[in-house]
């Protein structure tokens, strides 16, 4: 059964119904899904269509033509539910589930796309155009069917009763029922997007061959980062094979990557590999691939999704907040939980019972509602929904208290004297408040990814060269550098929290296509890279509430001290008088290239900058003029989705500068640089640069404002004494930055 709406009424068709099909019954069936559609589209019950797959439309005309002799709720009672699942029996299942292969397996994620009005009479219609066509059989009288289909209606071929005691019939085994539980097969499940090239990986990857003779393809995913990347670049370039130190680090990234890969995946590959020896089983009569396809079928199982029998899982709900403090803090924590712990990760949205709600992510907007509307499933492993709604609620101080116990060396040198994981007994545990504060990162994490990829090492060959290399990453990821900088912003040189974020940060296939599209749509012909300086601008909610900011022209300024401070960047350019620099500038900011434009036609600027200025920018950015969720500005015609592909594609752009600059406070530009300092972008010198860093007061924003008033008080001190001046004001700062 496909995941469905708690909402939802569910009817059955009963073999052998006699309602008959008529032209007349099936231009009111058209005429009434005609209504459905509309009354979907404009009234409050547009929840259901979310729910509503094509295989349900086909099931559900099938319960339009031709009725249900068992049902006491007649027809046009039932049109009122286009989120109807339709329980069939095998000869209407041969019937009904005409749709193509590739067509079914992209509708049977948990929330599949709403159908239209067209859509509906097309299947509809080929439903009555296969009944037509066998219309004469079925009005056949009792005798002559018996002597057709047989006793139990089932068709026996030309040779009648006879050839069934001729050919003894060999009974299939099913597929699904041999490696599943049927609880699971038969109740609602938070099922996974579709992933054909996941799905792919997984099934080349399931103990047939090591999961790093695969790591190009693992690598892959990730399309944020530059396809030359030193990250995605397995090929040793000649900065890595130079400085053994970088290249132990990047496989270090690497291999944490993969660790959270193989946490993520290690039930479902098992379940795969199970498939795959069904597929192939002697007893299953060169049918296997047949039958699971056929149960998949069946059991509305969409094609990336595992039952997990064995995995412990920790699930929890995608809260609505800034993408960066979304990423930084609660689903980070979440993840840290969940290795730790040695549980499986699953993120929800969208889900609703009496005792049990969950609001739709709001940087969504696909009938799915979670984040899988854009980036790819964090696991194989899909629960039941009632295995969501009765999981065990785990509070954010229970996790700290378990893992914080870890940073005792004795205890995290044996583990047998630490208190036992909280709810340990339980398969499926809530995590309830990740958003609580950051986690300090555990050693026992940081173990147990240590021990996952010395597991995937040990899959290779002997003989393979890497190893050696591996090794020495795979020690490194036990003393992941967890030190805050005097500014604190915490795991700000965390590798594992970089390796987290390149994980999540994996685009849906569909998503990655037109991300590679933007990007070459916004860079201009003969892209020189070497003269690129980035510039993610935030401003708007962000000033004065979590952070002062500074004006266009100051943020300019400082770009003017980056060029010398790179010498003009890698080509030395800084002594030419006639040189134009790309300028990368992405913002929430709606007039964003107005303030650009502005600053270019000042005299007085471009008078005293070492450079002309060619601006470069996300020409598909929504500007929704707000960083949190809750607040978007949108125009008319944007969606959800298409704020958080605008927040991806910035990032990607961000990728190409050479020299990048950014304001700390935002956790969005912090994951920039975590980015950045992974590997992913195209020049690897490009750490980034947070203002708070610079000696320059003028620079040094304060963070959290309304609530850290002092820290601006002392910046304005510090001002007043560079300047000699115990009135300015830090406009009036800015003001005398040009006349320097």
């Amino acid at each position: 059964m496909e995941h469905s709406s708690p909402f939802a009424l569910r009817f059955k068709l009963k073999k052998g119904s006699p309602f008959m099909f008529s032209s007349f019954t099936f231009l009111i069936a058209l005429a009434v899904f005609h209504i459905i559609t509309i009354y979907s589209s404009t009234s409050n019950s547009s929840f259901l269509l979310p729910f509503y797959s094509s295989s349900t439309r086909l099931e559900f005309g099938a319960l339009l033509l031709y009725g249900d002799k068992n049902s006491s709720t007649n027809a046009s009672t039932r049109t009122s539910f286009p989120a109807t699942n339709v329980t069939l029996d095998d000869e209407q299942e041969k019937i009904l589930l005409v749709v193509d292969d590739e067509a079914y397996q992209n509708t049977m994620s948990h929330n599949a796309t709403a159908a239209n009005t067209e859509a509906i009479v097309a299947d509809v219609t080929e439903i009555a155009r296969y009944h037509k066509n066998n219309e004469s059989s079925s009005i056949e009288s009792d005798a002559a069917n018996k002597t057709k289909y047989g006793d139990d209606g089932h068709d026996i071929g030309a040779y009648g009763n006879a050839a069934v005691d001729e050919q003894p019939v060999v009974e299939q085994k099913s597929c699904l029922l041999a490696l599943n539980s049927k609880d699971w097969l038969d109740k609602p499940r938070y099922g996974n997007e579709p992933s054909n090239f996941s799905q792919n990986l997984l099934s080349s990857s399931v103990g047939f061959s090591p999961l790093l003779d695969h790591l190009e393809d693992l690598l892959g995913h990730q399309k944020i980062c530059h396809e030359r990347s030193l990250f995605k670049s397995l090929e040793n370039s000649d900065v890595a094979t130079k400085d053994e130190t970088l290249l132990i680090r990047m496989w270090k990234i690497r291999l944490m990557y993969a660790a959270f890969y193989h946490h993520q995946h290690e039930h479902a590959v098992k379940e795969a590999r199970d498939r795959i020896e069904f597929e192939s089983s002697p007893s299953t009569q060169n049918n296997g691939h047949s039958n699971c396809h056929d149960d998949m079928k069946k059991y509305k199982l969409g094609s990336f999704d595992y039952e997990c029998r064995n995995a412990k899982l920790i699930v929890a709900e995608i809260r609505n907040t800034g993408i960066g403090s979304l990423i930084k803090r609660d689903l980070f924590n979440i993840f840290m939980a969940g290795i730790a712990l040695n549980r499986t990760v699953v993120l929800y949205n969208s889900l609703g019972k009496e005792g049990f709600w969950s609001v739709p992510w709001k940087l969504s907007s696909c009938p799915r509602r979670d984040y899988q509307c854009t980036f790819r499933p964090v696991s194989g492993c899909v629960p039941l929904l009632e295995e969501i709604y009765n999981a065990t609620l785990i509070g954010h101080k229970d996790i700290e208290k378990y893992l914080n116990q870890f940073h005792n060396p004795i205890v995290a040198a044996n583990n047998s004297i630490a208190a036992p994981p909280p709810e340990d007994e339980s398969r499926v545990i809530h995590y309830s408040d990740p958003f609580y504060n950051f986690l300090k990162i555990s050693p026992k994490f940081l173990n147990e990814l240590n021990r996952i990829a010395h597991s995937i090492i040990d899959e290779l060959d002997p003989g393979d060269g890497r190893i050696p290399v591996l090794r020495k990453a795979a020690e490194e990821i036990s003393s992941d550098n967890d030190v805050k900088s005097f500014k604190k912003f915490d795991h700000e040189y965390s590798d594992s929290m970089i390796s987290f974020i390149l994980y999540f940060l994996r685009p849906r296939e569909d998503k990655a296509r037109l991300l590679e599209e933007f990007m070459a749509k916004d860079l201009p012909e003969h892209f020189d890279s070497t003269r690129t300086l980035g510039l993610p601008f935030r401003g708007s909610d962000k000033c004065n509430q979590e952070s002062e900011c500074l004006t266009f022209p100051t943020y300019m300024k400082l770009l003017k001290s980056r060029w010398f401070e790179e010498e003009g960047l890698h080509q030395g350019h800084s002594n030419e008088t006639n040189v134009t620099a790309n300028i990368i500038v992405t913002s929430e900011v709606p007039n964003i290239m107005e303030l650009a434009r502005d600053f270019s036609t000042n005299e007085l600027y471009q008078n005293k900058m070492p450079f002309h200025i060619n601006w470069i920018t996300n020409t598909n950015d929504v500007h929704q003029a707000n960083g949190n969720s809750n607040r978007p500005i949108l125009t008319e015609g944007t969606t959800a989705d298409d704020v958080m592909l605008s927040i991806l594609s910035s990032f990607k752009l961000q990728m190409n500068a050479a020299a990048t600059i950014g304001n700390c406070c935002s956790n969005f530009h912090q994951t920039i640089f975590h980015l950045l300092r992974g590997g992913c972008g195209l020049h690897i010198d490009n750490t980034g640069q947070c203002l708070q860093y610079r000696k320059e007061s003028i620079y040094q924003l304060c963070c959290d404002v309304k609530v850290k008033r002092s820290c601006v008080k002392r910046r304005l001190l510090r001002l007043r004494k560079e300047y000699n001046d115990a009135n300015i004001t830090i406009s009036g700062v800015e003001a005398k930055l040009w006349e320097e």
